[in-house]
């Protein structure tokens, strides 16, 4: 199923042209082209946020994580995890997991073990998603 983006984009267009959209708006909308297996629309909605004074947050980064990992771009995903820091945002857990799934889901067991072991050290508690990604893709 992939949602509903492109009526949601006929609406976060329609309402650009009254208000300035949000950062909730954003994630709503970067929420419904990650549904909808929309990538690229994602990624250039995640670069005009800044040109457009909107200060991105985690749930803005750990959608975007979330769409690279669903596309298998797991490179793109680490990215993402990376320019946290340079946005001043501190990964937490749903970010590190989508990109170990990435990581794991694309045959990088190494750099999902690497990225689950650099938790720790960042005072992070792998979950059970966590555990669960590195499990299954040790095994393949």
């Amino acid at each position: 199923r992939t949602g509903r983006w492109d009526l949601a984009l006929a609406l976060f267009d329609s309402m650009r042209k009254k208000l300035q959209p949000s950062v909730i708006t954003i994630n709503a909308m970067l929420a419904a082209y990650a549904k909808g297996e929309q990538r690229e629309k994602a990624l250039d909605l995640m670069e005009a946020a800044p040109e457009a004074k909107i200060h991105l947050d985690n749930i803005s980064f750990n959608t975007i994580i979330s769409c690279c990992a669903r596309s298998q771009q797991w490179q793109q995903a680490l990215h993402f995890l990376g320019a946290m820091a340079m946005a001043r945002l501190a990964p937490d857990v749903i970010s590190f997991n989508g990109v170990i799934s990435s990581s794991a889901k694309s045959s990088h067991w190494r750099h999902a073990l690497r990225l689950f072991q650099a938790m720790a050290p960042s005072s992070l508690q792998p979950d059970v998603i966590s555990f669960n990604s590195i499990m299954s893709c040790i095994q393949d």
